[in-house]
């Protein structure tokens, strides 16, 4: 059995709602279905701990610990020993200045103190930068601006931080070589950003097409569009579930901020700064791409048992971008294509700041082009939704859903 859509009429009562408050509306009841949900907020919490807990763990296993001191070994010279406090350092000291950046510059050594006199001589006109990673003029900017005397903690590619903070007065600090991000972290966060998106918008848009199949199924609908129009219905469950998936993304990032910052990974956090904000822009409108389409492909069919085929070929546009960012992340080229395609920009833009491979306009570009195909999406959408909603029984096609008329 089929029912032809028409335009349904609308109460007089319901003239005096506009339709963003009737969209409003229709989001703050997906909201609360959702929040009333223990299994919801039981599968949140569980991918809330273990992001958290991992990021602990790394931290922990990677030596730097919760507070001061701990195995951090620190090399100075005679002169300058006098101002490591003792708070567990492991401290030792080298015949000349030039021997104690020699065991930075080689792992044997995690920072070293020296005075920023000792510091000039030894570096002999080499460059280091700051911990930002511009380059320092250490015989101006460094030397000229402070006393001689002045301790300079000396890393690698990084300061110690611990040794930063344990000192009464906290000295300039300096690396020896230009900040590179570690390999590893572009294949994390690849992952990480995958996983993030692919999981918070299979979610939330599959919770989007059961909730279209199950008010078709019992008619529901027929009473709703009494009140509202398709577009306006449609328009709230996607801005429902979009601000639940954008709350859930933002608490993840507070918790993995504050686990960073508990276990002494601060430089980290700093790094993630620039690609976290333009994570959450991108999934803002990437989501709502999505979800439009899952509204539309949902109205197709009018049993649950049908709504993971009909939208299987949407699924497909979340996965296989996903798969190809984690697996071609080393791949410079192939990241670069996909930073742009609106259904992998939200990660993969993300993921080549953080590198350093996209220019300060990638991102706004790789936007511009999202938010084009976001707008096209909801068009598309909306037209499938309006036109299959009511037409209940055999399933719809995607062609007779897009017909005009």
């Amino acid at each position: 059995m089929s029912l032809t859509h028409s335009s349904p009429s609308h109460s007089s009562s319901s003239h005096s709602i506009t339709p963003w408050n009737a969209v409003r509306l229709v989001a703050k009841r997906e909201m609360l279905v959702q929040l009333r949900s223990k299994a919801y907020l039981v599968s949140f919490a569980v991918t809330l701990l273990a992001i958290v807990g991992g990021i602990i763990v790394m931290g922990l296993m990677g030596g730097r610990g919760i507070g001061l001191g701990g195995d951090t070994a620190v090399v100075t010279t005679t002169a300058s020993a006098a101002v490591v406090p003792e708070l567990g350092f492991e401290v030792t000291e080298s015949a000349t200045p030039g021997e104690a950046l020699d065991q930075v510059r080689s792992g044997d050594a995690d920072s070293a103190v020296l005075s920023a006199e000792e510091l000039r001589t030894a570096l002999d006109g080499e460059p280091v930068f700051g911990p930002d990673g511009a380059e320092i003029d250490v015989a101006g900017t460094l030397i000229d601006g402070t006393d001689a005397q002045t301790p300079v903690v000396v890393g690698d590619r990084a300061a110690s931080e611990d040794l930063v903070a344990a000192l009464s007065v906290p000295p300039p600090a300096v690396v020896l070589t230009a900040s590179e991000m570690p390999p590893w972290l572009g294949t994390v966060l690849s992952i990480a950003f995958g996983f993030m998106f692919f999981m918070a918008a299979l979610m939330y848009c599959m919770t989007i097409a059961q909730s279209v199949v199950e008010e078709k199924a019992t008619r529901i609908i027929e009473i709703l569009l009494a009140t509202v129009s398709p577009r306006v219905l449609m328009g709230g469950k996607v801005l429902g579930n979009a601000v639940l998936a954008l709350a859930q993304i933002g608490l993840i990032a507070i918790g993995a901020s504050a686990a960073f910052a508990l276990t002494g990974q601060g430089e980290i956090l700093t790094l993630l700064g620039p690609s976290l904000i333009w994570f959450g822009v991108l999934f803002a409108v990437g989501f709502i791409l999505m979800a439009s389409l899952y509204a539309g492909a949902a109205s197709l069919v009018s049993r649950q048992e049908d709504v993971a085929s009909a939208v299987s070929p949407l699924t497909f546009l979340i996965m296989i971008p996903y798969l190809l960012v984690v697996i071609g992340n080393q791949s410079p080229l192939l990241m670069g294509v996909l930073s742009y395609i609106p259904f992998s920009a939200p990660v993969g833009m993300p993921v080549r700041l953080l590198l350093g491979d996209a220019a300060w306009w990638e991102p706004v570009i790789a936007l511009i082009l999202l938010i084009a195909t976001t707008a096209a999406s909801i068009v598309i959408g909306a037209r499938m939704y309006e036109q299959s909603i009511l037409r209940i029984g055999s399933r719809v096609s995607w062609k007779d859903a897009l017909r005009r008329g």
